[in-house]
């Protein structure tokens, strides 16, 4: 197929990648209109601020499984190009944006942004579509017009192929690894930037440009790499594979091929000693993934931790391998200090300390949305009585992970679509499960029965380890930890008829 400019965008899903990408495309000197020149990203500057677009391959990426045998959707793409951006190209880039959300749309219109309509042109046009979004009629005409359809992540590549850029993925610890990546890297005195599936948006972090030498570490979800081809990452790693989103991916097999597309082009990839493939590679002898992409392949383990210290915020099993992925990403970059994770804290919403107060301990793991996240927050909390608060958006995960771990569990406190189901494999395993209206109503009634717990004296903890989505009562699961941090500080403020006689420690951890 004939590289052609991109001269239109229709951008589907108004979440906070979406609206990034909007902006981005609508500030003055992305549209062609402020007489600046184009600026070669790969020119060596102390800033870069690119204003133009580079040549694309009209592939057709997808989302969805359905589309997977689509005639315009190629299994085995051809690699975008990674020429220098055309310095003639002044044309105006034309976006429309679409949600399914009315009121997102209404604001969309309040903005200036024009909504999409079915007599779109999609002439020299591509799709980019919300991860989140598996099918979609407008994906269906953007493949039936024969034009792209990708995520922005995949975008931003082919905007600016030359800007380092390292890819994490797995089933859990991407956002850990990438944040200890992300705290080795700046300990070298080395420039980078976090985004992507951590919650920053890649196009908003444009804002100002960025440094020329600056590296990009970006966590890919699943959901990111269906709507990928290639990205050419610097370095790229998968951590581990564990069932989930299976009711979008379908089998197994299918998600694994997917977490593997970060492979694709990469300068050197990294995956686990026990990852389930065919791919041949033994030891640490480098091994091309195929003909196509001859990309590297290494294999890490926790065996290269022997001269790390680490601190107790990096405590467990889990913590291990995701510092043995940063490690290897590190010493792919000719980083070698061993002390540069000493001062690493933890991050919000992973197995974070909230509180400790009258003997009861409160844990916010809002980020834990599959069961065997669960099971890592779960392991983690020693030998103390869990008063566990669960649900959200009812997914296909298997429970069967947790199950030598439900002796572990006082108390369940069940919230969202999915609470029927965990509280049904609670009681199953003989321990108490209550349905809760609200993460409200499920922090006030799990920390009235640990303060009685505690006055019984034990040390139990409150943990919030939801093993779900949140979408089904909250924005994000950032969101939903920031309520659950305000509900545990609200009930501590309160006097309780609970009270127990001890000597009481009030720790407030991070509340925003």
């Amino acid at each position: 197929m004939k590289s052609e400019s991109i001269k239109r965008f229709c951008i589907v899903g108004l979440g906070r990648s979406g609206m990034s990408l909007a902006e981005y495309l609508h500030t003055p000197h992305h549209m062609g209109k402020s007489g600046h020149t184009p600026t070669d990203v790969s020119q060596k500057s102390n800033r870069i601020n690119p204003t133009d677009w580079p040549e694309l391959d009209p592939i057709s990426h997808t989302a969805s499984r359905d589309f997977l045998n689509h005639p315009l959707c190629p299994s085995h793409a051809h690699q975008h190009p990674s020429s220098q951006p055309s310095e003639s190209y002044h044309a105006p880039v034309d976006c429309v944006v679409w949600d399914d959300s009315a009121e997102k749309r209404e604001a969309a219109e309040s903005a200036g942004w024009s909504l999409w309509t079915q007599d779109f042109d999609w002439t020299d046009a591509v799709c980019i579509i919300s991860p989140g979004i598996s099918d979609h009629p407008i994906m269906q005409d953007a493949l039936a017009h024969h034009r792209p359809v990708m995520c922005d992540i995949q975008l931003f590549h082919i905007f600016f192929p030359h800007v380092q850029k390292i890819g994490v993925t797995g089933s859990n610890g991407k956002t850990t690894t990438c944040a200890l990546i992300h705290h080795g890297l700046k300990n070298h005195g080395r420039s980078c930037i976090l985004a992507g599936n951590m919650g920053v948006p890649i196009f908003s972090t444009l804002e100002n440009g960025w440094p020329t030498d600056a590296l990009y570490i970006l966590e890919l979800s699943s959901y990111q790499l269906e709507l990928c081809d290639h990205l050419n990452l610097d370095v790229s790693i998968i951590l581990n594979l564990f069932p989930h989103h299976l009711e979008r991916h379908g089998t197994m097999d299918r998600y694994r091929a997917i977490k593997e597309r970060i492979l694709n082009g990469s300068r050197i990839g990294w995956i686990p000693q026990n990852w389930p493939t065919n791919l041949n590679c033994k030891g640490n002898q480098a091994t091309p993934v195929c003909a196509q992409t001859n990309t590297p392949v290494k294999i890490w383990s926790t065996e290269c931790l022997q001269d790390y210290g680490l601190p107790a915020a990096l405590s467990g099993v889990h913590n291990q391998e995701n510092v043995a992925a940063a490690v290897a990403v590190l010493r792919s970059l000719h980083c070698t200090k061993t002390d540069v994770f000493m001062d690493f804290t933890g991050l919000e919403h992973r197995q974070e300390h909230v509180a400790q107060a009258r003997g009861v301990r409160y844990c916010n793991d809002s980020k834990a949305t599959n069961p065997h996240a669960v099971a890592k927050a779960i392991q983690a909390c020693s030998n103390t009585p869990i008063f566990w608060i669960a649900g959200g958006v009812l997914q296909h995960d298997d429970l069967e992970v947790l199950d030598g771990l439900a002796e572990r569990i006082s108390h369940g406190f069940m919230i969202g679509q999915a609470g029927q189901r965990y509280a049904q494999w609670l009681q199953a395993h003989g321990k108490p499960a209550e349905q809760c209206q609200s993460l409200e109503n499920a922090v006030e009634r799990a920390h009235g029965l640990a303060l009685l717990s505690a006055q019984n004296g034990f040390f139990p903890v409150v943990l919030l380890s939801p093993g779900c989505a949140s979408f089904d009562q909250f924005t994000d699961f950032e969101h939903r930890g920031h309520v659950f941090k305000r509900c545990v500080l609200e009930c501590l403020s309160k006097p309780s008829p609970h009270d127990w006689a001890g000597p009481s420690s009030f720790s407030k951890g991070p509340t925003s």
